[in-house]
């Protein structure tokens, strides 16, 4: 359970999941989100989601490859489906 305080003047920061030093790293200046890692409702780095092996840059250090790659495998048995692959 989380309790949260309510955004002030309903602001649409991102600041909850997003620390605000990491955001050039998220997104750029027009809102376009790259390819991120979201681990326990924060987002905590970058990924690369078109590589064979899974290549991912964290923002701090208290996160490893490791700790996605049940989310990783489930992507790339996706991402090899036939009908992706008929249709890509």
């Amino acid at each position: 359970l989380f309790l949260l305080r309510p955004l002030e003047k309903q602001s649409k920061s991102r600041d909850i999941v997003l620390p605000p030093e990491h955001r050039h790293r998220a997104h750029n200046n027009s809102g376009i989100f790259q390819p991120v890692i979201a681990y326990d409702g924060i987002i905590c780095g970058n990924w690369s989601p078109f590589k064979e092996d899974f290549q991912a840059s964290f923002f701090d250090d208290g996160y490893h490859a490791e700790d996605v790659k049940v989310a990783w495998l489930s992507y790339n048995s996706f991402r090899n489906c036939e009908f992706f692959v008929k249709n890509a």
